[in-house]
């Protein structure tokens, strides 16, 4: 079963795993242009990777390991339900899961520059639901960030201790993330 034209998101299929932990775990999805979409509410933010996820101590199998998918945390406002979905289809729709692109995403907004992968996405995701949602979805991911960093920062400020040294390494990734965030914002604006 696939979809190409979509107007709520019904994921209607399921798959159990045992994690790490132990525990077992069921996930809802739907495919869209044959691509699981993975209802992963309980992540940070949606994401695109292979199944099964390192996670996962066991599989049921039900789609083939190695399948590329989404992961796509539900928010309440189905614009920005949509705007993750067709970024993250973008990135694998655009070959982008086979690229190793963490550092080089974290190494580039240190100078300024978004990598070529992100801002292709966003222009993939503009097709589908328009560039002014696009820039209301990275606002939400803008806002979002600022949140973590707030929080990080506060904690800083509290303990005596200040961060440990994990804390820190997050604090360091949401300012990146931050900063990328407003760079494909400007870099939208500039090509709009």
């Amino acid at each position: 079963m696939g979809r190409s034209d979509m107007h709520d998101l019904i994921f209607d299929e399921s798959f159990k795993v045992i994690g790490h932990n132990g525990i077992e775990e069921k996930f809802n999805y739907f495919l869209l242009n044959n691509v699981p979409v993975i209802d992963y509410s309980r992540g940070l933010r949606s994401v695109c990777g292979k199944i099964p996820l390192t996670q996962w101590k066991h599989y049921d199998g039900l789609i083939p390991n190695g399948t590329p998918a989404i992961f796509l945390k539900v928010e309440q406002d189905h614009d920005l339900n949509f705007c993750s979905l067709y970024h993250e289809l973008g990135h694998i729709e655009l070959g982008h899961l086979d690229e190793e692109l963490h550092d080089e995403r974290l190494d580039g907004v240190q100078i300024g520059i978004v990598i070529k992968a992100e801002l292709e996405a966003d222009a993939y995701a503009s097709k589908f639901v328009g560039t002014e949602k696009i820039i209301k979805w990275l606002t939400f991911l803008l806002n979002m960030t600022q949140n973590k960093i707030y929080y990080f920062e506060f904690m800083e400020q509290k303990r005596e201790t200040g961060l440990c040294e994990e804390e820190k390494e997050h604090l360091d990734i949401w300012k990146k993330s931050n900063q990328e965030i407003k760079l494909r914002i400007a870099a939208i604006n500039k090509s709009g």
